[in-house]
C-alpha cells in the first residue's frame, strides 16, 4: 500500500515539476505586445530649393529625395515604397490637385497579400519594393541628381575666393601634390542609393527598423567641392526597449583641391596630407570656411538627433549638408537657398509590450491622438495643404514640417502562456493526489 502511495506522490510531484520546467523554459519566449509600430526611409540626396517667398513650404518648393526607400509595418499591416524619383510635397499636391497618378512609384501594401511592385529597371533608375505581415521593404537607385542653378551660378565666386586662399596658405610641394583643377566640372551627384526595411519577428519577439543611404560621388560649385563614398546606416531594434546603430562615413572630402575632414562647425584642412598648413591650421580652416561662405556655401556635418521615449525610440541622421545661401538680403527681398543632404536615414520604432497579469484589460482600438495632417512619400495631398489626415505617428522634420511614418497601430491582447500552464499542472497537481488517495483506501478495504 504504501508503495503505491508514494507511487501517485511522485507522480504528482513529477507532474508539478514538468510543469514549472514548462514554465521556466516559456518566461524566455516572445514578449506579446499591445502596440507594434516601425516605419522609416532612407535616401542619398534630398534636395531642397526654395526662398523665402513660399512660406507655405518650409523646406523649399522643392522638396525631393533621390531616391526615396520608405517602409513600414504595424500589428495589422506594412508598407514599401520606393521611387528613383521622389516628388516631393509640391508635386504630390499638383499631381493631387489634377488628380493624375505619378508613376514613377512602386508602392507595395498588405493586405492584401500581393507581388513585389518595381519601377524602371535594373541598372537604370530602379525601384522595388514588398509588403506581407510583419514585413515592409523598399529599395531605390537613381543615375544621378539634377545640379542647382543657383550653385552654379556662385561657381565662380567660390573658385576665386579658394584660389586666394591657395595663394595664402599652401606651400609649393602642398600645391603640386594637390592640384585644383582649373575647368569647371558639372554639379550634381551619382551613384544615389536608399534601403529600407522593417520586419517584426514574432518568435524572438523583436521589431527591427534598418534605413541606409549612400552616395558615390558629389560635386559642387562646379566642382570645388567634392565629396566621394558617403554612407549612412541607422538601425533599430526594439523588444520594449529600444536599442540603436548609427554609422556615418565619408570616404573623402575635397574643397578647393584640398584634402578635408568635415565635422559640425565645418571643415578643416587634412593637415596628414597637407602637411604645410600645420602651422597656421587655426587661421587656415577659419579662413577657408570663410571663403566657402563668402560664396554662400556651408559644408558641415549634422549631429544625429535622437528622440527616446517610453518602448519608443526616432532617429534622423545625415552624414553631411552642403548648403548655399543667396540673394539680396534686404527688406522685401527673399532670400534663396539651396541644401543638398547627403547621405540621409530616417527610423521610428515603438514596441509596447502587453501588459502584466492584473492589470486592467486592453480594449482592441487604435492608438494615436486626434486628426493632423501629414505628408507621406508617394501620396496625393491637398492643393494649398500637402498631407493626409490621420493619427499616424510622427516626428519634426529638420524643416520644422511633419512627416507620417507609420499607419495607426492596432492594439492587440492575447492570455499568457504561462497562466495555463500553471493551471494545467494544479490540475495535474489534484490528479496525483485523488489517485493516491483512491489506491490508499482500495488498499485498506483488502
Amino acid at each position: 500500500m504504501r508503495r503505491r502511495v508514494l507511487a501517485g506522490l511522485a507522480m504528482s510531484t513529477l507532474l508539478g515539476s514538468l510543469t514549472i520546467a514548462g514554465l521556466a523554459l516559456t518566461s524566455h519566449a516572445a514578449a506579446t505586445f499591445d502596440v507594434l509600430n516601425a516605419s522609416g526611409y532612407a535616401t542619398a540626396d534630398h534636395v531642397s530649393l526654395g526662398n523665402d517667398a513660399f512660406p507655405n513650404f518650409a523646406t523649399g518648393a522643392v522638396d525631393n529625395r533621390y531616391p526615396l526607400a520608405f517602409a513600414r509595418v504595424d500589428l495589422s499591416s506594412a508598407q514599401g515604397l520606393a521611387s528613383p524619383l521622389d516628388s516631393g510635397p509640391i508635386g504630390q499636391t499638383g499631381a493631387a490637385g489634377a488628380g493624375v497618378a505619378q508613376p514613377q512609384y512602386a508602392n507595395a501594401k498588405y493586405p492584401p497579400a500581393g507581388p513585389t511592385k518595381t519601377v524602371g529597371a535594373a541598372g537604370g533608375p530602379y525601384g522595388t519594393a514588398r509588403a506581407k505581415d510583419g514585413d515592409g521593404f523598399a529599395e531605390a537607385t537613381a543615375a544621378g541628381a539634377p545640379a542647382d542653378a543657383p550653385m552654379r551660378r556662385s561657381a565662380a565666386n567660390l573658385r576665386a575666393a579658394l584660389d586666394e586662399w591657395r595663394s595664402r596658405f599652401l606651400t609649393a610641394d602642398d600645391g603640386v601634390r594637390h592640384p585644383f583643377v582649373t575647368a569647371s566640372e558639372p554639379d550634381g551627384a551619382d551613384g544615389l542609393t536608399g534601403f529600407t526595411h522593417t520586419l517584426f519577428d514574432d518568435r524572438a519577439g523583436v521589431l527591427t527598423v534598418v534605413a541606409d543611404g549612400r552616395v558615390q560621388r558629389a560635386a559642387f560649385g562646379g566642382g570645388a567641392i567634392v565629396l566621394k563614398s558617403i554612407h549612412m546606416h541607422v538601425e533599430i531594434t526594439n523588444s520594449g526597449t529600444p536599442k540603436h546603430v548609427i554609422q556615418a562615413d565619408i570616404g573623402s572630402a575635397e574643397v578647393g583641391g584640398m584634402p578635408v575632414r568635415i565635422g559640425a562647425d565645418g571643415v578643416t584642412v587634412d593637415t596628414t596630407q597637407v602637411p604645410g598648413v600645420s602651422s597656421a591650421a587655426d587661421q587656415a580652416n577659419q579662413s577657408l570656411n570663410a571663403a566657402l561662405a563668402g560664396a554662400g556655401f556651408k559644408v558641415f556635418a549634422l549631429k544625429p538627433a535622437i528622440t527616446t521615449g517610453d518602448h519608443v525610440q526616432s532617429i534622423e541622421a545625415t552624414a553631411v549638408r552642403v548648403r548655399w545661401e543667396g540673394g539680396d538680403v534686404a527688406p522685401g527681398v527673399p532670400r534663396s537657398f539651396a541644401e543638398h543632404d547627403l547621405g540621409e536615414a530616417f527610423a521610428f520604432s515603438l514596441a509596447t509590450p502587453s501588459a502584466a497579469l492584473g492589470s486592467l484589460p486592453v480594449v482592441g482600438g487604435v492608438s494615436g491622438g486626434g486628426p493632423q495632417s501629414h505628408f507621406v512619400p508617394g501620396t496625393g495631398g491637398r492643393p494649398g495643404s500637402p498631407g493626409v489626415t490621420g493619427t499616424t505617428p510622427t516626428e519634426t522634420t529638420r524643416g520644422g514640417g511633419k512627416m507620417a511614418y507609420g499607419a495607426s497601430s492596432r492594439r492587440a491582447s492575447s492570455k499568457p502562456l504561462w497562466l495555463l500552464l500553471m493551471y494545467l499542472g494544479w490540475q495535474a497537481s489534484i490528479a496525483g493526489t485523488a489517485t493516491s488517495l483512491w489506491w490508499w483506501r482500495a488498499e485498506a478495504r483488502t
